[in-house]
């Protein structure tokens, strides 16, 4: 007769306990004695204490903390889900269970030693726990985690190394971080149908409204830049009336209601219907007014306000949103904007001396190419023909590597040359106002980075769905093992 528990039997429990001198379970490389074993939480308590340190700043606390946390859900894996691991009856996939809490406890170490100026140390912990999982889907989560490492340390590469070493990642894949990061870093390779194909799976298994918003937007804004403006609006329409129908059910998390706004914004630049925008300024603002946010996220939510407020046309507005961004966090791309509403007011001179003021070697790819594309209007308004030459290098030495804004550089370039002859014969260059009233939603390639194409990585937002996800499925193993 097997020893093994059925359906209604209580499940086993193995008295596992590290010893004083093996490693902490934590993954920091100490002996458990010297690290983990006085500060191990205890059930009811795990994800619970580090939050009130991190909350108050104290991050080498919560850091601490965190790793005790790690080390009892390692230990309580071994005492139960190992053991229980071939139980008929069993009603859930305990090592998936597991692999998705314990990768939630990794996600907040890392953020700890971020924030504890030891992101470095990051690699090191992760591989060593790798082996605490005998799963292959723990690997994935392993790799997913240091991929994370990479980006933030700004190195793509190491990041897209990472997940090479995994094989292919297809939409057959049920691993939603894993999908993400995926899109993140390979999706301008892939074609259209796989990328589509990608968003789809994140949307249907993802249990993130966030994430829902966030990838229907991906899709609609990819029908855009193909320039089909009327399936990129129907998928826009579609979005925003999801997003209210789960919004009516229960009040998004302040991450999905930011991804909510990016779709809002997009749909009132592509209806140009006031009441819109006058909407999402009010979301926005009350996002502000709450105290949610690190200083990188208000940045990143009045540079959004600045946003609706330039595409509003009121530029004046914008110009104080940009301002307060800047002050929170002084990213150069803001200046850009904060120069094109001081060129729709009219203040060509102020613009000028703006927009040359900018320092483009901080920025992105995607950045510079705004930059540059924002430096040709304002030259060609303020018909100076040092900043017509300017920005024309600056034109041909941005990359633009998708044929939408392709094309618009090299129309712009060759405008720049008709500016140019026409100076040169004492005659009017054409009127900027054109080029200006063009301006879409899809209109500048910086707009693919901010709102749809990417993950919007921000460690030090602790206002997520990924954290209500992993909430929930601890709570379920919680419940199995009662």
């Amino acid at each position: 007769m097997s020893s093994r528990p059925g359906v209604g039997q209580k499940p086993r429990f193995t008295p596992y306990e590290p010893s004083f001198t093996a490693p902490c379970p934590c993954g920091s490389g100490k002996k458990f004695n010297e690290c983990c074993r006085s500060r191990l939480p205890g059930s009811g308590k795990i994800d619970k204490l580090w939050r009130v340190a991190a909350g108050e700043g104290r991050w080498p606390a919560a850091l601490l903390l965190i790793r005790a946390d790690i080390a009892q859900y390692v230990i309580w894996h071994r005492r139960h889900t190992v053991a229980n691991i071939r139980a008929p009856g069993m009603p859930l996939d305990m090592y998936l269970v597991d692999i998705e809490a314990l990768s939630a406890h990794l996600a907040n170490l890392t953020q700890a030693l971020f924030n504890t100026g030891r992101l470095a140390q990051a690699p090191a912990v992760l591989e060593r726990l790798r082996p605490v999982i005998a799963d292959p889907r723990w690997v994935k989560k392993i790799a997913y985690h240091r991929a994370m490492v990479a980006l933030v340390q700004d190195d793509r590469g190491k990041a897209k190394d990472e997940l090479k070493a995994l094989g292919p990642i297809t939409a057959a894949s049920t691993d939603v971080e894993l999908l993400q990061i995926h899109v993140d870093l390979n999706g301008e390779d892939l074609g259209l149908t796989e990328r589509h194909a990608l968003y789809g799976r994140i949307v249907e298994i993802s249990t993130s409204r966030a994430d829902k918003i966030q990838y229907r937007g991906a899709a609609a804004f990819d029908l855009l830049l193909l320039g089909d403006e009327l399936a990129g609006l129907a998928g826009f329409e579609a979005l925003v009336a999801d997003a209210r129908a789960m919004e009516a059910v229960k009040p998004l998390s302040p991450r999905a209601e930011e991804w909510f706004c990016y779709g809002l914004e997009t749909l009132a630049v592509l209806s140009q219907t006031p009441a819109l925008f006058d909407e999402l300024v009010v979301r926005l603002e009350s996002l502000l007014a709450t105290d949610n946010w690190t200083s990188a996220g208000r940045a990143r939510l009045n540079r959004a306000l600045g946003d609706a407020y330039r595409f509003g046309r009121q530029y004046a507005k914008g110009i104080e949103a940009y301002g307060f961004s800047f002050a929170e966090q002084p990213t150069q791309i803001v200046r850009v904007f904060k120069a094109e509403c001081l060129l729709r007011l009219d203040q060509v001179t102020e613009a000028l001396e703006l927009i040359r003021d900018v320092d483009a070697s901080t920025m992105s790819e995607a950045e510079a190419a705004d930059h540059a594309f924002t430096y040709f209007y304002i030259a060609l308004a303020a018909k100076d023909r040092t900043a017509l030459v300017e920005a024309e290098t600056r034109l041909r030495a941005v990359p633009t590597p998708h044929p939408y804004f392709q094309a618009q550089r090299l129309q712009h370039i060759v405008s720049v040359h008709d500016a140019l002859a026409a100076l040169s014969a004492q005659r009017e260059p054409a009127k900027v106002g054109p080029f200006l009233s063009a301006l879409k939603a899809v209109s500048r390639y910086i707009q693919l980075q901010p709102n749809f194409n990417g993950l919007g990585i921000n460690f030090n937002n602790m206002i997520d769905d990924t954290v209500e996800r992993a909430e929930r499925r601890a709570s379920e193993r919680k419940t199995q093992l009662l």
